[in-house]
């Protein structure tokens, strides 16, 4: 009986313990809940006494947090101005790349640029047909036919027109003057069957002669057996057999099915309406001169 009485009295004590803790907690909890609704009722309605605390806090903190983020800070400024840095070298070392390589092509463009001067010395070639004496002449008819290539132009002898000057356009070489009167004059086309013209082939140097047919397209003659030559080399003159200077553009290349080489001329005279009439300081081929004189 004494052993049930202990033990129903030590269930009491810890029934009584285990209320009170119970209450305690739920004591505690409203407690919160009391401080937290008063804490949004105070900031809900804008307390200046809050406000005050909040500032103090803030204000407290701020140092604080500025000292603990500074090392961040700075850490993140060192990594931006490193990769700028980085960056910086990447490109001061192409830019001096790039420098190197101007810096030989300006070497090259320069001794180029020397080597053409001498030779333009020395071939005496002008640069421009504004160094030359010329005038502008319009097309009166056209004279080509089966069996001749000329066209008559407005301008004679009184506008100071004469035999042997050449004749151009803006695309290239249309031909010579063969006869000049006091109004008029006439031209000798390039593609005409009488029409010989020393040329070279710019990207080859190879020299030949223009020889006119009376067709659109005139041959190359007198080629070296070990020419090789593609379609669409330039033909310009050569400068020799004192007709026309060196460097007027005449056409392209172009070969036959039968392993001729005929040119492409850039002036079409069927197009022309308006010719350049140029006095290149040279005189009119003597007739019967051989082309063994001219330097073929």
């Amino acid at each position: 009986m004494n052993r049930l009485a202990v033990n129903n009295s030590r269930k009491f004590a810890t029934g009584r313990s285990g209320s009170r803790t119970a209450r305690r907690q739920v004591t505690l909890l409203l407690s919160l809940i009391a401080v937290s609704l008063g804490l949004m009722f105070v900031d809900t309605h804008h307390i200046s006494a809050t406000k005050v605390v909040k500032s103090f806090f803030s204000d407290a903190g701020a140092p604080v947090v500025e000292v603990l983020t500074f090392p961040v800070k700075l850490t993140g400024q060192t990594m931006d101005k490193l990769g700028d840095f980085v960056s910086a070298q990447k490109k001061l070392a192409a830019l001096e790349e790039e420098n190197q390589r101007l810096q030989t092509w300006m070497q090259a463009a320069m001794m180029l640029e020397s080597e053409n001067k001498r030779l333009r010395t020395l071939a005496n070639v002008k640069e421009s047909l504004l160094e030359y004496d010329f005038v502008t002449a319009p097309i009166l008819t056209d004279g080509t036919g089966v069996f001749a290539q000329s066209l008559m132009l407005s301008h004679g002898q009184k506008d100071g027109v004469a035999k042997g000057q050449g004749v151009i356009s803006k695309e290239g070489l249309v031909g010579r003057i063969v006869d000049a009167g006091t109004e008029t004059a006439r031209v000798l086309l390039v593609n005409d069957m009488n029409s010989r013209i020393p040329v070279i082939i710019e990207e080859t140097g190879d020299r030949a002669i223009l020889a006119g047919n009376n067709g659109e397209a005139p041959h190359l003659d007198h080629l070296a057996s070990h020419v090789r030559l593609t379609d669409g080399y330039k033909v310009i003159t050569s400068g020799h057999g004192g007709v026309f200077p060196y460097g007027i553009p005449v056409g392209e290349v172009k070969a036959t099915k039968n392993g001729e080489f005929t040119v492409s001329l850039f002036a079409n005279p069927d197009k022309l309406h308006f010719v350049q009439i140029v006095d290149y300081g040279v005189d009119a081929p003597k007739a019967g001169r051989s082309y063994a004189s001219m330097g073929f």
